[in-house]
């Protein structure tokens, strides 16, 4: 009996947190345009990803599921809702831009609701309330990077540099880290990359072949019915970590656009909304 009314608990809090309370409708968020700052050709998307690697998770890296999930299913933010507090970005155009980040993936990953420009959200940032105990800190500080998926009771960040070394305040970056936040991870680490692209390791320092290591399936990825990527907002660039200036993935695909988008592509959509159990 135990037993029987234990699994019931279970099953309750399982659909507890996959429910949807979200009675909201966004609009179409404006764009935000900032020109990127020149430093010597570099992009500051290039630049401040290329710092060091961008996830962090309380533990181990191998415990985490990659392509997107961290301890697979478990880690999503209860209703697709996470509460931030940003207090510690003191700019108020870095605040601006942050948000106008989130917008675009809330409203990206959407629904569509017939004849308006309104979308139901599937995922949904708001600032922390009382009561909030898990919450992402939003700060600047060194390099660009967000612990990757929920953590309960534990203080979960995201950082983003900004001064001499490097600038994390643009929209790609921006809306690249909020992506970590809601658990996924980079493309070119998903099982089936070596069909997709080549890793020059010869270019890339010792010290950073980790952050190109494959993930297995059903052990360290999750499958979400996917094809790989090569325009996702979650994939490298070609000359990320490149000790040389020589390219460090050389995508199979001619012409490929790797690591260069600053919106979430189809497919990045197609899998949050499945993650996060929204219908198709």
């Amino acid at each position: 009996m135990k037993a029987v009314i234990f699994t019931i608990v279970q099953l309750w809090i399982v659909l507890l947190i996959d429910a949807k309370p979200l009675n909201i409708l966004v609009s179409r968020p404006l764009r935000y345009v900032v020109e990127p700052i020149d430093r010597n050709g570099i992009s500051p998307e290039n630049l401040g990803r290329a710092l060091r690697d961008d996830i962090l998770v309380p533990g181990p890296k191998s415990n985490v599921m990659n392509r997107g999930v961290a301890y697979n299913f478990a880690n999503k933010w209860p209703y697709g809702i996470v509460p931030y507090d940003m207090s510690p970005i003191t700019n108020s155009g870095d605040r601006d831009m942050i948000r106008n980040a989130m917008d675009w993936v809330v409203y990206d990953t959407g629904s569509p609701i017939a004849g308006s420009d309104s979308r139901a959200p599937c995922v949904y940032f708001r600032p922390r309330e009382a009561g909030d105990e898990t919450f992402l800190t939003i700060r600047y500080g060194q390099g660009c990077n967000a612990h990757m998926g929920y953590w309960q009771n534990f203080g979960l960040t995201m950082t983003l540099q900004k001064d001499n070394e490097a600038n994390c305040f643009h929209s790609g970056t921006i809306k690249h880290e909020l992506l970590h936040v809601l658990g996924f991870d980079h493309e070119q680490n998903r099982p089936d990359r070596d069909n997709y692209v080549t890793i020059n390791y010869g270019n890339i320092d010792s010290e950073w072949h980790y952050a190109f290591e494959k993930s297995t399936w059903g052990k360290t990825a999750v499958d979400l019915g996917t094809s790989y990527d090569y325009s996702s907002i979650m994939h490298y660039g070609r000359d990320y970590f490149s000790n040389n200036g020589q390219p460090t993935i050389v995508p199979k695909q001619a012409n490929a656009p790797i690591g260069s988008s600053d919106d979430l592509s189809p497919t990045d959509i197609v899998e949050v909304r499945r993650f996060y159990g929204c219908p198709a």
